[in-house]
Parts: structure tokens; C-alpha cells; sequence
């Protein structure tokens, strides 16, 4: 029976993150649906625990938190209670998603499900790199570019920024949780940026000063005064990377993108809008926000709180694009200062949960998380809740379940 549920796991985990290129080899819509069957199955799993009186004390503090979500949801009263219920679960589906990896980690081999993932990655770079501009016509996707010289590399994902996700958590793991040299360290660096810098992906380019502070800070051999020289180091680096990307398309487009911000209601940047008016939900609504599926969840269709805020007429939300992009956006609105006080306690609880191993990996990986979440639906979407959930258990490996949840 665990052979059987070993594979269907690998299977599901593998089809979710390059679910655009099973579609594109089968032509099957059906194949998008492989997040929700994941997802049936940890509320499955879960369940079948707290029948059995084995709930993990992690769960208690989720099962309290959706509570917490319902009760001030309820209370605000924009949104029909299905509605609200079924969103407050969808809500913690990254810890719930973690917490299931967690406990498969004593079960599968975690490890190797991520070098599969890795691997078959790089192969999609690889093509992408090497067809060129044709690539992109074959697998229809149109061309995206950050600069004059070449497009967004896709790869298998098909998706520059959730190719970057995996090239991230990827970086993570090499340079913190395996035994690197200070000279390795530099090598696999320089070949990650080049790859995430073909991504275009600007939001990823921030795990490069944490790991790179992390990695210095961690090493014991070196002296505090050194480390302290370390750190103005890379910041002086990172100000010197910024100086000099300053007249590329790369930096301007960010620019451009946060001086949007500040007159959101005469823009079409999605994150410029949804981020500017979940402010003004934070201060409307405060502390609790307007309540779960009301701004920027999936739920939020037809929302009363678009109309009220007078933005149900753009395309963006008649037709649910690019709404919950970002989850600083969606908690904000939705659950005020509170919600953003809970995730920020539910990432420490979850940072808890896994750090019996590989502190310093599994310390970077939360912050990159925390810190990714401004841009990326990484709480809410099946793909970042599936890599980040691997990519914090398969830093313990395999061990017995009595020692692991002593």
C-alpha cells in the first residue's frame, strides 16, 4: 500500500509542477486538476489523523487559525458563509501542504523526488536555449522580454517566474543544506544568477544577498570582525548590482512597477491596484480586513467589496486575471494587520516544525518565502505550496515518526 501511495505522490508532485507541458504533450485539460486531487488527499490524510487522536499539535494551531478566519469573516459580513469556510482552508493550504511532506518524509524519499525535479528543469532550460525563438512556437507561449538580447527562458514550466521558484529553492539547498566550500559556494552563485537573470524574474533575484549573508554568517571558522566585513560586503555588492542595473530593462520595468503604486486607480499594473487598495481595506476594516474571500483569493469573484471600491468594471476582475498574484495584497485586504500577524507567527511555527534539521537551509527558505510571498501567491497556489513544502521536508530526510514528532 505505501508503494502504491509512494509513486501516486511522485506522480501528483511531479505532473503539478510541469502541468503546463503534460497538457501540452496530451492535450488534457483533466491534468490541471492534479492540485486539487493533492490537496483532497492531505485534507484526507489529515482527517484520517484526528479520527485516529493523532492530530499534531502543528494542526491544532491551523485548525485555530482557519476558526480565527471564519469568526472575523463572519463578522465583517461581505461574503455568503460557504464561501468564507471554504476559503479559510484555502487559506493555509502551503502549511497544510507542508505539514504533509512532513510526514511523508519517514515514508518517500523526498530527496530524490527534488533532484527529479531539478534535473528534468534544467533539460527544459536546456531545450529553451537551444530551440530559441522556435521553442516558443512550438509550445505556444508567447515570447517575453526583459532585455533586447534574449526572451524569458520558460522551460518546462512554461512560466518564467515559476521556473525561477525552482531555480530558488534549488539554490537554497545546494549552497545551505549540502557541505559547500567557500569556492563552490562563489561557482554555484554565478551559475544560478545567470540562469535566474534569464528568467527575468526580478522578485527571485532576492535569495542571492540572504543566502549569500546566511552562508557567511554560518561558517564558524571565520571571526566576527570578518563577518561583519562580510556583510558590508555584500551589501555594498548588492547596492554596486542594483547601480548597475539601473538603465536596464530588468530595473526600470521594477521601478516603473513601484511608482505605480502610488496612483493605482489610473494604472492597469494589476499588483499596483491590488496592492494600493488593500491598504485602504487594512485602514477601513481595521484590524481584521474585509474577511476572507472578498480581495484577491480565488473565491472573490464577483466580490461586493470590488463594487465598493468601484474597480468591478476592469477586465482584471471580471475575469479573475492576475487578482491574486500576490499574497501581501490578499491577506492585507482580506485580513487586515491581524492576518499578516498570523501568517508571520504560522511561518514561525512552520520554521519550528523543521528545523531538527539543516537549520541554517531550512532559516533561509522560510525567509525567501516570507519575502517571495509580496509577489507570488505562494499560501494560496498548488505549485509554490508543493515545492516549498518538499523543499523544507526533504532537508531532515528520512526518519522515525516517534522521534519526529517527540
Amino acid at each position: 500500500m505505501y508503494i502504491i501511495s509512494t509513486y501516486l505522490i511522485y506522480l501528483l508532485v511531479i505532473t503539478i509542477i510541469f502541468n503546463n507541458f503534460f497538457k501540452f504533450l496530451t492535450g488534457a485539460e483533466i491534468i490541471s486538476l492534479a492540485d486539487e486531487v493533492l490537496f483532497i488527499w492531505v485534507i484526507f490524510y489529515i482527517t484520517y489523523e484526528v479520527l485516529l487522536n493523532r492530530m499534531h499539535k502543528f494542526i491544532g494551531i491551523l485548525f485555530s487559525v482557519v476558526a480565527l478566519f471564519i469568526t472575523v469573516s463572519i463578522y465583517t459580513g461581505n461574503s455568503p458563509l460557504f464561501k468564507i469556510v471554504v476559503q479559510a482552508i484555502l487559506h493555509i493550504k502551503f502549511f497544510l501542504f507542508a505539514y504533509f511532506f512532513y510526514k511523508q518524509r519517514a515514508y518517500i524519499n523526498l530527496y530524490f523526488l527534488f533532484k527529479t525535479i531539478f534535473f528534468i528543469t534544467l533539460l527544459g532550460i536546456l531545450v529553451n536555449l537551444f530551440l530559441g525563438s522556435s521553442y516558443y512556437s512550438i509550445v505556444g507561449v508567447t515570447e517575453i522580454y526583459r532585455s533586447e538580447l534574449l526572451p524569458r527562458i520558460i522551460g518546462f514550466q512554461f512560466n518564467a517566474n515559476l521556473l525561477s521558484l525552482v531555480l530558488s529553492v534549488s539554490y537554497i539547498y545546494i549552497s545551505l543544506a549540502l557541505k559547500t566550500t567557500t569556492r563552490k559556494f562563489i561557482f554555484i552563485t554565478s551559475g544560478f544568477t545567470i540562469l535566474i537573470l534569464l528568467t527575468g524574474s526580478r522578485s527571485a533575484l532576492v535569495v542571492f544577498p540572504i543566502v549569500a549573508y546566511i552562508f557567511f554568517m554560518a561558517k564558524e571558522d571565520i571571526r566576527r570582525v570578518f563577518k561583519i566585513a562580510i556583510s558590508i560586503f555584500i551589501t555594498l555588492i548588492f547596492l554596486s548590482i542594483l547601480f548597475y542595473l539601473r538603465d536596464s530593462d530588468i530595473f526600470l520595468k521594477t521601478s516603473e512597477n513601484i511608482s505605480l503604486m502610488t496612483d493605482a486607480e489610473d494604472t492597469l499594473y494589476i499588483r499596483a491596484i491590488m496592492i494600493y487598495y488593500s491598504f485602504i481595506l487594512a485602514e477601513e476594516y481595521f484590524p481584521f480586513g474585509a474577511g476572507v474571500a472578498t480581495f484577491g483569493s480565488v473565491l472573490s469573484q464577483n466580490s461586493v467589496i470590488y463594487q465598493k471600491l468601484g474597480i468591478a468594471h476592469l477586465h482584471f476582475f471580471e475575469e479573475m486575471e492576475g487578482v491574486y498574484d500576490s499574497n501581501l495584497a490578499s491577506i492585507l485586504g482580506e485580513l487586515g494587520i491581524f492576518g499578516i500577524a498570523v501568517y508571520i507567527f504560522l511561518l514561525y511555527k512552520t520554521y519550528k516544525l523543521f528545523n531538527f534539521s539543516n537549520r541554517v537551509y531550512i532559516f533561509a527558505l522560510t525567509i525567501f518565502i516570507f519575502l517571495i510571498s509580496s509577489k507570488t501567491a505562494v499560501f494560496f497556489q498548488g505549485y509554490s505550496s508543493t515545492l516549498f513544502g518538499i523543499g523544507l521536508a526533504m532537508a531532515g530526510g528520512r526518519r522515525d515518526e516517534n522521534i519526529a514528532d517527540k
